[in-house]
């Protein structure tokens, strides 16, 4: 695995954030993105989240997840 990778994906793009171009400059520092979201679990628990939703929306009218968007 090419370990500089993330740098040359970095110089496509200027990084304005100087606290975040000092970070991606040190070497004791390992950047890494952020993935708990795709876990089996965090999958398993949206998939559970999402369709609990759905029927209590279809049986109940409603769900506590639900997203209501103002109409303008």
């Amino acid at each position: 695995m090419n370990s500089n990778i993330f740098h040359m994906i970095i110089q496509i793009k200027k990084i304005e954030d100087a606290v975040l171009r000092e970070l991606i400059n040190r070497e004791d520092v390992l950047i890494s993105p952020h993935i708990a979201f795709y876990t089996n679990i965090a999958v398993k628990n949206m998939v559970e989240i999402a369709l609990d939703s759905a029927l209590n929306i279809i049986i109940q009218g409603y769900s506590e997840n639900e997203v209501i968007l103002n109409e303008v």
